[in-house]
């Protein structure tokens, strides 16, 4: 894949000024490619499907070779359903590996010179190579329930339903970034490792009408 216009290196994949002009991206090249496989298996009122997804990907910009952003190696995906007296039951489960991320080998206290009323300490970061590292892995357990009422000439169908996505609230982290919390009061500076959680739990009421 060449001629690809893609984001400068260091440049934040979330920006908004970078992804709407494309003028403003580096033109670069890349490569692809995986294997998918997928399967279903059903039984009386119950069914399954589920897919595998393995795959690599490199893009190439300014000499520098990087693994997209948004990339997964592994994607597990398993969905089953149960189908019987009116309601319908289902649950949907993922696993993907992690995103790229780039690494933070050390952080550095450095200090301005001046009185003691002008001096202040930054923090710089050393890090290391670009999109080297990952975030945690991705994992999410979805559940559903809804019921069908037709009437008896079987012209409007109303079917009220509740679903619930991300039902442990696992993080699933779309970004990570190295923070320093300055020492106040005696205590001693940290240094963290913050994430930033995709969503919470989140749950869905609704009334569906056919006619």
């Amino acid at each position: 894949m060449d001629h690809l216009r893609l984001l400068p290196l260091e440049e934040e994949p979330l920006g908004e000024p970078v992804i709407g002009d494309p003028s403003l991206r580096k033109l670069g090249s890349g490569t692809a490619g995986g294997v998918e496989a997928s399967w279903s298996w059903s039984r009386g009122a119950f069914a399954t499907v589920g897919s595998y997804r393995w795959s690599r990907a490199t893009r190439t910009v300014e000499n520098v070779d990087y693994v997209p952003r948004f990339h997964r190696d592994h994607e597990l995906e398993f969905g089953a359903a149960l189908d019987g007296g009116g309601s319908m039951w289902s649950a949907r489960f993922s696993l993907r590996s992690g995103q790229p991320t780039t690494p933070a080998l050390a952080v550095i206290p450095v200090g301005s010179h001046g009185s003691a009323e002008t001096r202040e300490t930054r923090w710089v970061v050393f890090e290391g190579d670009y999109n080297a590292g990952r975030l945690p892995p991705y994992r999410r357990l979805d559940l559903g329930w809804r019921r069908i009422h037709q009437d008896p000439a079987g012209a409007l169908s109303v079917t009220p339903f509740v679903s619930v996505a991300n039902l442990f609230a696992a993080p699933n982290v779309a970004a990570g970034w190295t923070r320093v919390v300055p020492g106040r009061e005696g205590r001693e500076t940290t240094i963290e490792r913050k994430y930033l959680p995709q969503m919470p739990v989140l749950v869905f009421f609704g009334l569906e009408f056919r006619f």
